[in-house]
């Protein structure tokens, strides 16, 4: 009698132990599909100052101006939809964090240039999607800041700062590079005004790299 419950007592376990097994693997594989969606504020972005109004924000792999590159492309480049979905999926996240404070941005190219015009529409289409306001200005922008410095400026109150700069890592998988953040009193959350200033340069998938904007760049890539 104490035998056969023994048997039966072992069959249980195995049978348990069979369930555990793919339980486990589902796990994982949730852990490693979304457990690190959240990104590292602190391990992806870095912040100089330059003035009291203003700072410099870098982000993402360096690329060297002048140094060719095989990745890079000529001319405005759409992102692709795997891109497209990465950073949906991390402005998306942004807003559901800042919903309260109901961000929403502004897009506005500097004339003169279709690429320029291009990215701010895509821009401001991806705002559009992720419910940040998404609207192009099309009237004249405002005062070009030192092209040398930036190709693409955020405008924000500098109470704003620390959420400005998770914006701009949601932002991350599609443009990365060194921005400028000017602070203005008169730019909420809601009122936040994005300047694509210079045209930068994009990969085959559409990436946007913003890396000519350092010391390195000459006067020739001021377009």
């Amino acid at each position: 009698m104490r035998e056969s419950r023994s048997a039966n007592n072992d069959r249980g376990y195995a049978a348990i132990a069979w369930w555990l097994i793919p339980l486990g693997l589902l796990i994982a594989l949730i852990i490693v599909l979304f457990g690190s969606e959240k990104p590292d504020i602190d391990a992806e972005l870095t912040v100089t100052p330059l003035s009291a109004q203003m700072e410099r924000v870098t982000i993402g792999e360096r690329v060297i101006p002048g140094v060719p590159n095989s990745r890079l492309a000529s001319g405005y480049i759409p992102p692709d939809q795997s891109l497209k979905d990465r950073v949906l999926q991390r402005l998306r996240e942004f807003q559901v964090d800042f919903r309260q404070s109901a961000p929403a941005i502004t897009v506005v190219a500097v004339p003169a240039s279709e690429e320029r015009q291009q990215l701010a529409a895509e821009l401001t289409k991806l705002f559009a999607q992720a419910r940040l306001g998404g609207t192009q200005q099309t009237n004249a922008p405002p005062a070009v800041i030192d092209q040398s410095r930036a190709d693409i400026v955020l405008h924000v109150r500098q109470s704003d700062r620390d959420i400005a700069h998770q914006l701009l890592v949601a932002l991350s998988p599609y443009l990365q590079g060194s921005f400028l953040l000017v602070f203005n009193a008169q730019n909420n959350l809601d009122s936040l005004l994005m300047v694509v200033q210079r045209t930068p340069q994009f990969r085959g998938d559409g990436q946007v790299l913003l890396w000519r904007n350092t010391s390195l760049a000459t006067d020739s890539d001021n377009t």
